[in-house]
């Protein structure tokens, strides 16, 4: 199985191109941007409890509440959790690339190895 990822892309021409973002103060940027590195960390979503996501934004509960209800349409409320559709969509392209590599890794070392490409099932034995 593939590992988790480590990152994903963001693409930072598509900020100034989001009405949203450009009407964002300093301090609602910096809790956008932490929101959604803190989502993509924990692998896709993050529990919808207000204090713990100003705790994470280093901001006031009441800031967080303002900033969730001024920008609800940039994250996704479901199941007791929050989410961020383009991340969701950043992590399924990582998870992807990161199967397809560790797939391509193991048809590889089968063809250079045969069966010791594995070597917890198939351990290369000593000569006697």
């Amino acid at each position: 199985m593939a590992k988790k990822p480590l990152y994903i892309q963001l693409e930072p021409g598509a900020y100034p191109k989001d009405t949203d973002w450009l009407m964002m103060s300093a301090e609602e940027r910096g809790c956008y941007h932490s929101l959604i590195t803190f989502i993509a960390c924990g692998n896709g979503s993050l529990p919808d409890n207000t204090e713990n996501l100003a705790k994470l934004c280093n901001v006031s509960a009441e800031k967080m509440k303002s900033f969730l209800g001024k920008f609800e349409n940039k994250f996704v409320k479901k199941n007791g959790k929050i989410s961020h559709k383009r991340v969701t969509a950043e992590i399924k392209r990582a998870k992807k690339r990161l199967q397809v590599a560790s797939t391509a890794g193991l048809k590889g070392a089968k063809k250079r190895w045969g069966s010791h490409s594995d070597p917890i099932k198939n351990p290369i034995k000593k000569p006697s």
